[in-house]
């Protein structure tokens, strides 16, 4: 039996011959697979790589990696499977993920400007004469973009040793070949 509130395949096959509609199986339904009963009998299974739809305040919502910004001035994209937040400016870290009580954080090693917000994608100017740094939230993760303007942006050898600063909180943060791998305490 499917738990209450969500319609198993046997309720969701009776709902979809009685209406001649396609019904969703809810107690199927997760972030990348969705279960379609048929009005024939048949069940329609469509899985996806990337998560489609999140779950908030108990309900299956669709992705949406929009950014907006939150009262203490970071910016979060409006839902999506991490729990990710990017730095508003300043010292803040340029990114934290989140577990429950467990995260990780990047920080730039100096403040950030205040980014210029469109869409999925917040964009920090000048981080290095004629270089912006770039990142964009993502259905289930981010990805960070340097944007060299000219050949002498791109040839500024402060690029190299650029390190990012980490920091976690529940988690045991280790390097191993050049990676960092953070583990539960």
């Amino acid at each position: 039996p499917a738990p209450a509130g969500l319609i198993g395949e046997a309720g969701a096959s009776a709902q979809a011959q009685d209406t001649g509609q396609p019904v969703e199986v809810t107690s199927e339904t997760t972030e990348t697979e969705q279960v379609m009963a048929n009005p024939d009998g048949t069940f329609t299974l469509t899985s996806t790589r990337e998560p489609t739809r999140v779950q908030r305040d108990g309900a299956w919502v669709p992705v949406d990696p929009t950014l907006h910004a939150n009262p203490d001035g970071s910016l979060s994209p409006l839902a999506t499977a991490e729990d990710v937040t990017f730095s508003g400016g300043g010292t803040a870290p340029l990114v934290r993920l989140a577990d429950g009580p467990n995260s990780i954080a990047f920080s730039w090693p100096g403040a950030l400007p205040t980014p210029t917000v469109a869409g999925t994608t917040a964009t920090y100017p000048s981080v290095l004469p004629g270089v912006d740094l770039a990142v964009t939230a993502r259905a289930d993760s981010y990805t960070t973009v340097r944007v060299e303007h000219d050949a002498a942006a791109a040839a500024n050898p402060a690029l190299a040793q650029i390190h990012l600063n980490a920091a976690a909180t529940g988690l045991n943060l280790s390097t191993d070949d050049g990676g960092l791998s953070a583990t539960d305490q």
